[in-house]
């Protein structure tokens, strides 16, 4: 599930997966997906300044730590005014991506804060299923 709430002009995001059924190898990927989020996220927090790339390489090397393939292009975004692709447009910068070479804690052109997005997508070995997990990184 993935909910992306507007409260007045400004947007949230937020995505869990959930099991219908018993399959235990499913059940242990989403098992997996908080772990990781929680490592990114306290690595972010201890290093506030690192860049786009650097997180999404961490976020990388964690889920295989946890035996999980990565399955996304970005780990991540800015979260703010609604919608955020309209104000912040597809620029590498506006992600948790190989391209955003910028400061994750830089201000954005207003001066303020930026607030992020951490989202990861694991998946099994043989692509054969994955699963979700995003939420809020700097809040």
């Amino acid at each position: 599930m993935d909910f992306g709430p507007v409260f007045e002009d400004w947007e949230a995001d937020l995505g869990r997966t959930f099991l219908v059924g018993h399959a235990p190898d499913k059940q242990a990927i989403i098992d997996e997906l908080e772990k990781v989020f929680q490592e990114a996220k306290r690595y972010y927090l201890s290093k506030p300044n690192m860049t786009g790339k650097e997180l999404f390489n961490y976020v990388i090397d964690c889920s295989k730590q946890h035996g999980w393939l990565y399955g996304g292009p970005h780990a991540g975004h800015l979260i703010g005014v609604f919608p955020h692709e309209k104000h912040l447009g597809e620029c590498p910068d506006n992600y948790i991506c190989t391209d955003n070479n910028k400061p994750m804690n830089d201000l954005d052109v207003k001066g303020q804060k930026r607030h992020w997005i951490l989202e990861v997508h694991l998946v099994e070995s043989e692509r054969r299923y994955g699963a979700f997990y995003e939420d809020l990184l700097t809040i």
